[in-house]
């Protein structure tokens, strides 16, 4: 297990146990150190949900760097987290995390990469709000959603993402409704993986601006009608 102790440090800015057998939970400890600027966590079997927001947590105010990815955590991902207006990568891909993903991203101005895939998390609006709010960060460039019954819809507003997206993963989330046209302003995407969803429609003219595009999943969905001359 991780000791409790570690919280007793009151210098430490970098904390990267990953790629171990490391059990039980995460000591709430680690989540009061105000100095931390990078926790690593990746590829272990930590278990147990994560200390919920209250005025006994400081919640990691300068964090930059957080990755508790392939583990076995479970609960709601706390609201602080997304209050760490530092934080430029969240990694919590490949656990047990449910409950809505929140429109308080947009809190995370300097978000680079977002990765929650492989969870139960779901939306609280059809219109899946939150990609929304990924509009307020300037520099995202890698959103991972991909296996999670987000239920919901590709809103337009996906196309008010910003310009230095390079990869977008979202299949199999259980997406139905059409391909929006405004996927096409977002030409510096390198990956686009819609797939093992249930989407309708055709797709969109516009995915012929995408010219840096190296990857296209659209397997496995409900579309129909011509494949458009501009994705050639």
């Amino acid at each position: 297990e991780i000791p409790h102790e570690i919280g007793n440090l009151p210098n430490l800015e970098v904390l990267g146990i990953d790629e171990n057998h490391l059990v039980g939970d995460v000591p709430n400890t680690i989540f009061n150190m105000s100095t931390l600027k990078a926790l690593s966590l990746l590829n272990n079997t930590l278990s147990g949900s994560l200390p919920s927001s209250s005025k006994n947590l400081i919640g990691l105010p300068n964090i930059e760097r957080l990755n508790l990815g392939l583990n076995n955590l479970s609960g709601r991902i706390p609201g602080f987290i997304f209050n760490a207006s530092k934080l430029f990568l969240l990694e919590l891909t490949g656990n047990s995390f449910s409950g809505f993903i929140p429109d308080t991203l947009v809190n995370l101005r300097n978000l680079e990469h977002l990765g929650l895939g492989y969870n139960y998390l779901t939306s609280s609006t059809p219109e899946l709000s939150f990609l929304s709010s990924l509009a307020n960060s300037s520099s995202s460039k890698y959103i991972v959603l991909a296996e999670n019954p987000l239920n919901g819809v590709l809103p337009s507003s996906i196309g008010n993402l910003p310009i230095t997206l390079e990869e977008i993963y979202l299949q199999n989330c259980k997406i139905r409704g059409n391909i929006p046209k405004e996927i096409g302003n977002l030409v510096n995407l390198t990956t686009l993986h819609l797939g093992n969803n249930q989407l309708s429609g055709s797709i969109p003219i516009t995915v012929g601006r995408l010219n840096t595009l190296q990857g296209l999943g659209l397997e496995n969905n409900k579309l129909e009608g011509p494949i458009p001359d501009d994705l050639c």
